[in-house]
């Protein structure tokens, strides 16, 4: 197999991970955000609890983009295909 098809094939893919995976994660706490602030306007009482509810979402959806990031570091530096 060509090694420099497998290198550049890596890349490739190691680039589309990290970029679909930040692209979802910045969308995903775009909506976690607006949730919250709507939810926060129509009762403001349970504002403190939906603060903290949006933080824990915010970090697991953050979670997601370090995930693709480790993906892509795995794709590029470790890849079995490659000798």
């Amino acid at each position: 197999m060509n090694v420099y098809l497998v290198k550049s094939a890596s890349a490739f893919s190691a680039a589309f991970a990290i970029a679909i995976g930040a692209a979802m994660s910045s969308f995903a706490m775009g909506k976690i955000g607006k949730a919250a602030l709507d939810g926060m306007s129509r009762q403001p009482e349970v504002a403190g609890r939906l603060f903290t509810s949006m933080l824990i979402a915010c970090a697991l959806v953050e979670a997601l983009a370090i995930y693709c990031l480790l993906v892509a570091i795995l794709l590029i530096a470790a890849n079995p295909l490659v000798r």
